[in-house]
């Protein structure tokens, strides 16, 4: 059965049990101030990866962009996709980096300041996968007819958005056994490995990321498709800071090209090089939305 309803997703934006993101006490706008309780600059990133994982790789950006504005920096973790939208929009954190369909969900119901855009892999953008074992008797969409299907998240560009456009325009979606919002990508995968899922959807790079250090224990799969492109994602503050914080962020982003502090952190993330906000880049996420008649105003439909 379908465990997770059309628009879950916008419910969980409105209806978050999630301690971390309530209202928090605003810090202040003046670069230079002591570190202090209400003086940090909060971060966090879409779940894409283990919270572990996320805060080893992101503390060190988090703690550079608090000290290039008088801060103490630290990196929040948020459980789901749906916590970093109500995260921004509760003040609980002042900079995230969104993926595309969260950013697009974000955009259409709060104000947000566009910081920058990170190269991953020399390229600004990436793909979402349709994949199987390589060992399953599946070999293209078509052949999903009768089967179960795990997606990521359901705010994930890549791993649900994108993906169940494919299968709805394939005529697939509809004649799947059964389908779930897995999690996590690395959940997803599990579910595939396992053999609890006939297939998944996630990001195109997913393997290489989750056996990095352990390359020989990789399950092979087979890809069925892909996705078209999908711009890697954008870093953001929340809408209610100042413009002088703005600005500062945006060029502590974009020194972080050459700063060798911040080239650290930026590789730690790991990007390649940071490079300005282009928002336009996002219509295609919005255009895909659009087609699976997900209303991005209306947050709060069941």
């Amino acid at each position: 059965m379908n465990i997770v309803p059309r628009y879950a997703y916008a419910l969980a934006l409105c209806v978050l049990g999630c301690a971390a993101c309530g209202p928090r006490e605003r810090a202040s706008n003046q670069p230079g101030a002591p570190a202090g309780p209400a003086k940090e600059l909060t971060f966090t990133v879409v779940p894409y990866e283990a919270a572990e994982k996320l805060s080893e790789d992101y503390t060190p950006m988090a703690e550079y962009l608090g000290r290039r504005l008088g801060r103490r920096g630290r990196f929040l973790p948020v459980v789901d996709y749906a916590g970093v939208v109500a995260a921004l929009q509760t003040g609980q954190v002042d900079v995230a980096y969104l993926s595309s369909f969260p950013y697009a969900l974000a955009t259409s119901r709060m104000k947000l300041h566009a910081l920058a855009m990170p190269y991953v892999k020399g390229s600004l953008t990436y793909r979402g996968m349709i994949f199987v074992r390589a060992d399953s008797p599946i070999r293209t969409l078509q052949d999903l007819a009768g089967k179960t299907m795990a997606f990521g998240d359901a705010a994930s560009t890549s791993g649900y958005l994108l993906p169940r456009a494919l299968l709805e325009r394939a005529g697939v979606f509809g004649k799947l056994k059964s389908w779930r919002n897995a999690g996590s990508a690395p959940v997803v995968l599990k579910a595939v490995e396992s053999r609890t899922d006939d297939a998944g959807a996630a990001f195109d790079n997913l393997i290489e990321m989750v056996y990095k250090d352990r390359p020989r224990e990789a399950v092979p799969v087979r890809v069925l498709a892909y996705t078209e492109a999908i711009p890697n994602g954008i870093y953001v503050a929340r809408g209610d800071m100042s413009s002088e914080e703005v600005e500062a962020l945006r060029k502590a982003f974009l020194d972080m090209n050459t700063d060798p502090v911040g080239k650290a952190a930026m590789r730690r993330a790991p990007n390649d090089r940071i490079v300005p906000a282009d928002d336009r880049m996002f219509d295609g996420v919005r255009k895909a939305a659009s087609i699976l008649g997900l209303d991005l105003t209306s947050l709060d439909r069941k």
